[in-house]
């Protein structure tokens, strides 16, 4: 995992008082002695001087760039000795001339070898500034500073001026205790591996027992003879050894570099083949893997489904850091279950081609369920389907790409449906592959998804191809991702009590999707090209129940492109800014694609405020208090509302996937409104 950083910014006077309360591990850290104790790199004009922060006195580095240095940063550093798992904190002052010339920058070692980069988020400004960064070093034993500058002279660096003052590294204390994920993968690290029992394994019609060290005789027949799971080959030797309906039981403790091709499965759904994680005594089990987040493309793979293989189930389990959690590339599987996974820095989570074409449309994999599973930090997606997967049920999971940190490839993307655009973009397989169908997304969150590397910026919670259609969202939310909460382009969806906040593009719709109860707030433009809206779409789109507010810098944006061209319609909706952000003159654009029925609006002065309970004190909410968007004057008969939130959250995972099935066949708007009301609005008995 990361090292748990905070960055603050502090004012010049709180940065001052600090200076005189902890001593500092850096030596010379206010240059009073020129450059003693900092090593430095040849080329650039290096000198002290007496430009300081306003009412302090001293000196301070001063860097000048004279010449090109390419495309690589100039450095000044020290490398100073450090406690593992220790909290520390750094400080300092920059200024430059030209804004974002000279930054702080933190590398972590242990014995000697380079373990973790970290750049802070902030750099140098025209006026003093000043920084403070808190790092843990998890198992680091030593922390190189570096006062760090740009130097390429294409890109206008040339004869800039940056200074470093101030600066100081403090031991804060005893660092938050690890995830356990990064204890995991510490500890995978140190494992050796083992001598296996005689292998292959002879079939059994038992369940099998496997712990990383093994114990007794060693043939799996129970935790006292437990098989050795860290022992080359062995898991996959008692996968292969089970029949149908039995499993594969796998106890606490860390298991390093292990794989499994999955060639046989069970042969119906009371007759799965099982690999399930068990709590003996320290926790579910911990698979690590070879994958390097620095060398996305490269590393191992937990679980290969090979074709055609059914009936399988993986649960309550821990991975992290491989290439692929979970991937089949040839499909037609029938009944996968993924239950309680735990899935931590790795590239894909669980990447399911389906594999089916246009004219047999019915071979590709399907009743697919994923459920109660984690997928945070990763570089492609949690979730991928391509190649037509259908009659998959996606519940209770939590999908956190992880931000700038975890920004390392393009199409960052939390639940993505590709349908048949991997094919059109290889152009390797002539014929047309199926899109995925029937998809349903409950209980689900997706968050923190960017790539800032091109000009217009990238990064979707949920996001659907074009061929793809029949996809249900209950009770989902999308949270600070750079592009769209929602960037869907499948026909036929519907959302239903899902939450878009501080997205570009909170729900971005292409083609026709009815909305009941949903909230649309605060969306911002992260970077790059382009709008941000509560909604934009060039489809035809239904809202009953929804709330857009103080979205920056529109509301709704009704667009045309081709012959494609927005119908918006709006039914006991709120439509609102309370001028406090940048906001358009106008809620609406294009105005004339947009109707709207028993719908209030309000744009600062302009109209009766709402009176929403707490909306502009929570433009970081994530869901608490569950009433904040609530309008009083409006109640629960306008608008997004909580007392309807909670009548769909109250009902059980069957009842919505009944639910979720049942509005994807509906009659037109008429039926799926009176379908939607009878769950929020339930009949007194």
């Amino acid at each position: 995992m990361k090292a748990i950083t905070r960055l603050i910014c502090l004012s010049a006077l709180l940065a001052i008082a600090s200076l005189a309360g902890e001593s500092t591990l850096l030596q010379n850290g206010d240059f009073s002695r020129q450059t003693e104790g900092w090593s430095l790199g040849d080329g650039q004009k290096v000198s002290v001087d007496r430009d300081v922060p306003p009412g302090t006195a001293g000196q301070s580095l001063r860097i000048e760039l004279v010449k090109d240095g390419g495309s690589s940063y100039g450095q000044i550093y020290q490398n100073v000795k450090a406690k593992p798992r220790t909290l520390y904190r750094l400080e300092g002052q920059t200024r430059s001339t030209k804004a974002g010339f000279a930054f702080l920058y933190l590398k972590l070692r242990r014995e000697g070898h380079e373990v973790k980069r970290i750049g802070l988020p902030t750099k140098s400004q025209t006026n003093w500034a000043p920084t403070t960064f808190e790092i843990a070093t998890d198992a680091a034993d030593e922390i190189q500073v570096l006062c760090r500058w740009e130097q390429n002279a294409s890109r206008g660096w040339l004869n800039q001026v940056g200074w470093f003052a101030g600066l100081r590294l403090v031991e804060v204390g005893a660092a938050p205790a690890p995830t356990p994920w990064t204890e995991g993968i510490t500890q995978a690290a140190a494992i050796k591996p083992l001598a296996p029992p005689p292998l292959p394994l002879k079939a059994t019609d038992a369940d099998l027992y496997v712990t990383p060290t093994g114990a007794g005789q060693r043939d799996g027949s129970s935790w006292v003879h437990a098989l050795p799971g860290n022992a080359p080959g062995v898991l996959q030797a008692a996968w292969d050894a089970l029949a149908p309906g039995r499993t594969c039981r796998v106890g606490s403790g860390v298991y390093a570099g292990v794989s499994l091709a999955i060639t046989t499965g069970g042969t119906a759904s009371d007759k799965m083949k099982r690999l399930a994680g068990e709590d003996t005594g320290q926790d579910l089990p911990c698979f690590v893997g070879t994958w390097n987040p620095a060398k996305p493309e490269g590393g191992s793979t937990f679980v290969s489904l090979k074709d055609g293989v059914a009936h399988c189930a993986f649960e309550k389990l821990r991975l992290a850091r491989y290439q692929f959690g979970v991937i089949s590339t040839k499909g037609q599987h029938v009944g996968l279950r993924f239950r309680n996974l735990g899935l931590f820095e790795f590239r894909y989570g669980i990447f399911l081609c389906g594999l089916a074409y246009t004219d047999q449309p019915e071979l590709a994999s399907h009743d697919i369920e994923i459920a109660d599973c984690q997928f945070i930090h990763f570089t492609k997606n949690a979730v991928r389907l391509q190649g037509g997967n259908y009659d998959v049920r996606l519940i209770n999971c939590v999908a956190d790409a992880g931000g700038k940190d975890w920004m390392k490839e393009a199409f960052h993307i939390c639940y993505q449906l590709a349908g048949d655009s991997p094919r059109r973009q290889s152009n390797k397989d002539p014929k047309t592959w199926a899109g995925e169908h029937d998809i349903l997304f409950i209980n689900c969150v997706a968050r923190n998804a960017i790539y800032s590397k091109a000009r217009y910026w990238q990064g979707d919670g949920f996001c659907a191809e074009n061929d793809v259609r029949n996809l249900a969202f209950i009770n989902c939310s999308s949270f600070d991702n750079a592009d769209g909460g929602w960037d869907v382009k499948a026909r036929n969806v519907v959302y239903l009590n899902c939450a878009s906040l501080r997205n570009k593009m909170n729900f971005r719709i292409w083609n026709h999707a009815f909305m009941y109860n949903c909230l649309s707030a605060y969306s911002v433009k992260h970077g790059g090209s382009w709008i941000t809206a509560g909604l934009w779409s060039i489809g035809d789109v239904h809202a009953a129940h929804c709330t857009f507010h103080n979205n920056s810098s529109q509301q709704l944006a009704a667009d045309k492109k081709g012959d494609a061209e927005a119908k918006i319609a709006l039914q006991q909706c709120l439509v609102s800014c309370d001028g406090a952000n940048a906001q358009d003159a106008k809620l609406f654009t294009d105005e004339a694609r947009v109707t709207r029925a028993s719908t209030s609006e309000w744009l600062g002065a302009t109209g009766a405020d709402l009176q929403y309970v707490a909306a502009a004190t929570n433009n970081a909410w994530t869901g608490e208090p569950p009433d904040a968007f609530d309008s009083r004057r409006c109640g629960p008969a306008q608008g997004y509302h909580s007392s309807i939130s909670a009548q769909w959250r109250s009902q059980s995972t069957d009842q919505l996937i009944r639910t979720a099935r049942a509005l994807l066949k509906h009659n037109g708007w008429e039926d799926f409104t009176n379908q939607a009301a009878r769950v929020a609005h339930p009949p007194k008995r």
